[in-house]
């Protein structure tokens, strides 16, 4: 019988808390995540069927309005992209796997 193993993921969103109580996270014109800043700084995997492990993935972060936010961008756990944002503006920005170190 054939094992099947799901597929780990390359990307990842370390979510660090500043003064926004949230952020919401699209990847790929996919809306992913939202974070909420009671959960702490935590590093979540971004699911496979947002990416397909591409080597370049869209990321649009948003927080509240006139409030501090920041994010992480990691491809096989090394950052490839810092955000940080105030608020409801976001962050837009392609972020490429080979840019992580």
């Amino acid at each position: 019988m054939k094992k099947i193993v799901a597929q780990k993921s390359e990307w990842s969103v370390r979510f660090i808390p500043k003064v926004s109580e949230h952020v919401d996270v699209t990847i790929n014109g996919k809306h992913w995540i939202t974070w909420n800043k009671k959960d702490g700084l935590k590093v979540i995997e971004i699911p496979f069927e947002f990416h397909h492990n591409a080597e370049k993935i869209h990321v649009l972060a948003v927080g509240e309005h006139k409030k501090d936010a920041a994010i992480e961008v990691l491809c096989h756990g090394k950052k490839a992209q810092g955000m940080t944002f105030d608020g409801e503006d976001g962050e837009n920005k392609d972020v490429h796997c080979n840019d992580a170190k």
